[in-house]
């Protein structure tokens, strides 16, 4: 049963994808987690961003911040690193197409660093946001102090 779900949940990422892609590319078809069209790609695991979505999620648990600023958090980071990934996978696909030399060194290389490098800012911005909301009004985080 779970690899069932895994695979509509791959298929999912696979027809957003194949949404967005079908504006530059008609002949596009999504069948399952496959993109079929002027080039193939297959959304496999470890091209749905979880290990990164994961990590986020567990540090954001692990951090000490009140529960409803870790699930908003959470939420918005794990929708953010989902939008992001659904691009991450129309550029792979555009890059297959124009450049596919190129396409191995960013499917594993470039893009991978970047998302982690996005889920680590999101870390940072939330964890000040979240800090804040400690702080009483008109008292500064004792690191700003001069």
């Amino acid at each position: 049963m779970p690899e069932v779900g895994f695979a509509w949940y791959l298929g999912a990422y696979a027809r957003v994808a194949g949404a967005v892609i079908h504006l530059a590319d008609p002949t596009l078809r999504v069948s399952g987690a496959d993109l079929v069209g002027r080039t193939s790609l297959t959304i496999a695991k470890n091209c749905d961003a979880m290990d990164v979505n994961l990590l986020l999620i567990a540090a954001m648990i692990a951090f000490p911040a009140p529960w409803k600023r870790r699930l908003v958090g959470i939420v918005a980071s794990v929708g953010l690193l989902s939008v992001v990934n659904v691009l991450r996978i129309v550029t792979l696909y555009q890059i297959n197409i124009h450049a596919p030399r190129a396409f191995e060194f960013i499917h594993a290389e470039v893009f991978p660093l970047a998302m982690v490098a996005l889920a680590v800012g999101a870390f940072g911005l939330w964890s000040r946001w979240s800090r804040q909301a400690e702080l009483a009004p008109g008292e500064t985080p004792a690191h700003a102090e001069a």
